[in-house]
């Protein structure tokens, strides 16, 4: 699988990314470190239920593609591609943004 994850931006709530499946037939799934460190004695207090994924279609070969979150816990979340339809691009398909509750006191 030739799946290339490109950070856009990073901050301290959220996380842009990125995607681009350039090999013909690409599929299976894709992690994503969102690198927001979450624990339990965070403020907030966030779990890997409370992490915030959209995925924006870049290209109209993401629609082809199928992409889906299969995945998420306190460090990464998981991408899988569901249909081999879609890749050989070199441009990104996908863009993730991944965010985290926040308080406004911080």
């Amino acid at each position: 699988m030739a799946t290339v994850v490109t950070t856009v931006f990073t901050g301290a709530d959220l996380v842009v990314v990125d995607v681009t499946a350039t090999a013909t037939k690409d599929a299976g799934p894709v992690t994503i470190n969102h690198r927001t460190a979450f624990t339990a004695s965070g403020n907030p207090a966030a779990t890997a239920s409370q992490v915030g994924v959209v995925l924006i279609p870049l290209l109209t070969l993401a629609y082809a593609s199928r992409w889906a979150v299969t995945q998420v816990n306190t460090t990464q979340i998981q991408l899988t591609k569901l249909s081999t339809a879609g890749s050989a691009s070199n441009n990104p398909q996908l863009r993730v943004r991944i965010t985290r509750p926040h308080s406004i006191g911080r």
